[in-house]
């Protein structure tokens, strides 16, 4: 849970960044924007492994964050087009959350071990300061 007012007046806007990483492992990852299907690596603003209840990270005003997961959960293996996903993510002064549906699955293709996902993700600091970006999301390898 978040503490109210645990942050000072100079905080400044909230930023979540995209993380520095030059390639994606096996987990789940949101990226900012919600482009259809491309090939061409986009830095993950959070990332996720596959484990059930794995922390997140995330890079929230210029720091690795690592938040664990509160409720729900990204990785929705096996879930058809259109069926919702929602997460929380808590640690520290932040707190964040996605919501949204999954957009696509490949598990009648043999090999085929992904599906992806769009939707909104939020976050919000202890002082208040709040953002939310369009997503796009992927789960597994």
């Amino acid at each position: 849970m978040l503490l109210s007012g645990a942050g000072s007046a100079n905080d400044g806007p909230l930023r979540v960044d995209p993380q520095p990483v030059s390639h994606a492992e096996c987990g789940c990852a949101l990226t900012h924007g919600d482009a259809p299907w491309t090939w061409t690596f986009v830095p993950p603003l959070l990332m996720q492994r596959l484990d059930d209840g794995s922390p997140a990270v995330i890079r929230i005003d210029g720091t690795d964050r690592v938040l664990r997961e509160v409720t729900g959960t990204l990785n929705v293996w096996g879930a058809r087009c259109g069926m919702p996903v929602n997460a929380r993510f808590e640690g520290g002064r932040y707190a964040a959350w996605f919501a949204g549906f999954v957009t696509r699955t490949c598990y009648e293709n043999e090999g085929c071990e992904h599906f992806k996902f769009r939707g909104r993700l939020s976050v919000v600091r202890d002082d208040g300061a709040r953002i939310a970006r369009p997503v796009t999301g992927s789960c597994g390898c």
